[in-house]
């Protein structure tokens, strides 16, 4: 089986990864595979700290043969055990704590350099291709890709090549309105000094949060609001008073959630920023994504194309609307106490959006039946009790 994965940023690298694992374990010895990774090496990967949950860091350690608790520094990287939630009031801080081992911090431009080194000489069914995709032509065999090299030809491809295209996201192929729009601008600051912090952390302001990711030599800062509600001008001086810096010299840039309605269409799948683009919370999209391949090649050879579509895209249906719900939960409890606007305005939205949500309140029928917190999707009960209680959500409002 041929496939293509398009792009070379860190939601590409992980489709490789989980692909050459998955195909190993789901697939028959017999069934041949080859993989292609097709990039332009002078287009940039986007230069950003991201946190990888446990089963991420598992897949990055397997894909790749290295023990990268102790080869972190390939990456850039730190260990990470857990995210730190800070609130006006110390009292109210609280960790929530991951299972199955550390996940980490990476810089996602090494990651790029140092996985694609590794699997070009690990896997012989692994090829890196260096080319600009100019299109993408499916029928009912095969995907053709023409880039400016030449055409290349596969069963199936995984698009990872950045956003959509404004009219992609006014067309029916995507989801635009009735969602939660909780924070959409950021302004990103690296500190270029060592951290010790074994977490990633969430900072809560009220203007929105701020998230921090430490790696072996800065920290990637980002203050997030709503510029529908704080304005530019506003959330650079409060930036700037945080941290004691001219954020008006930053990097920054706004955007307006969204998702793909279809995971799968024919034999293309998207991932990435392609497929939906909320806020950075909880380090969810990687682990979605490696989700999603592993589903993908669990049924690839057993199911026709048809069938395979209608299990992903069902798939991609029930998942999306459980990520909003967790991203709904960060802001509707009572620990939340400052009196400002955007506060004023997101908890009783995300109390709301609970309360309408199906996924959500199956849950609470649950957890009330059985009088215990349970899993929800793949958030054990550990961590939603730590959420819960952290949070101080009273689930007897749903």
């Amino acid at each position: 089986m041929r496939i293509g994965v398009l792009g070379a940023g860190t939601a590409a690298i992980f489709a490789n990864i989980s692909i050459l694992l998955n195909a190993k374990y789901f697939w028959d010895m017999r069934t041949q595979l080859s993989i292609s990774c097709i990039h332009d090496p002078s287009i940039d990967t986007f230069q950003v700290g991201e946190s990888l949950s446990p089963v991420n860091f598992s897949t990055l350690s397997d894909g790749l043969d290295l023990n990268f608790t102790e080869k972190l520094n390939l990456v850039d990287g730190t260990l990470r055990y857990y995210t730190k939630h800070f609130f006006d009031s110390e009292e109210n801080n609280f960790s929530a704590n991951y299972k199955g081992g550390p996940g980490a911090h990476v810089n996602s431009q090494t990651l790029t350099k140092h996985s694609l080194e590794i699997l070009n000489k690990k896997y012989p069914e692994f090829h890196e291709i260096h080319d600009n995709v100019m299109t993408v032509e499916q029928n009912e065999m095969v995907v053709i890709v023409k880039g400016k090299k030449g055409d290349y030809e596969f069963d199936y491809i995984i698009d990872c090549r950045g956003s959509p295209t404004k009219e992609e996201l006014s067309s029916e192929l995507y989801e635009t309105e009735n969602l939660l729009e909780s924070v959409n601008s950021v302004i990103l600051y690296p500190d270029f000094k060592k951290y010790d912090e074994p977490y990633t952390s969430m900072h809560f302001h009220k203007n929105g949060w701020m998230f921090g990711v430490p790696l072996s030599h800065r920290k990637a800062f980002g203050y997030l609001y709503n510029n529908k509600i704080t304005t530019e001008t506003e959330a650079i001086k409060n930036f700037s008073e945080m941290k004691n810096i001219d954020a008006s010299t930053l990097r920054r840039f706004s955007w307006s959630p969204y998702y793909r309605k279809k995971l799968m269409d024919g034999r293309i799948i998207y991932l990435g920023n392609k497929l939906y683009l909320f806020e950075p919370a909880n380090a969810f999209p990687l682990f979605y994504y490696n989700t999603i391949v592993n589903n993908f090649i669990k049924n690839v050879i057993h199911l026709s194309v048809e069938n395979l579509n209608h299990n992903m895209n069902n798939f991609h249906k029930e998942h999306i609307n459980f990520i909003i719900d967790l991203i709904a939960l960060t802001y509707c409890g009572d620990v939340h106490k400052t009196d400002s606007d955007f506060w004023n305005h997101l908890k009783p939205k995300a109390k709301a959006w609970l309360k309408q949500s199906y996924s959500w309140n199956e849950w609470i029928k649950q957890v009330k039946k059985d009088k215990q917190i349970k899993n929800f999707l793949y958030q054990g009960s550990s961590l939603m009790n730590e959420y819960i209680n952290g949070f101080k959500i009273d689930i007897n409002e749903y």
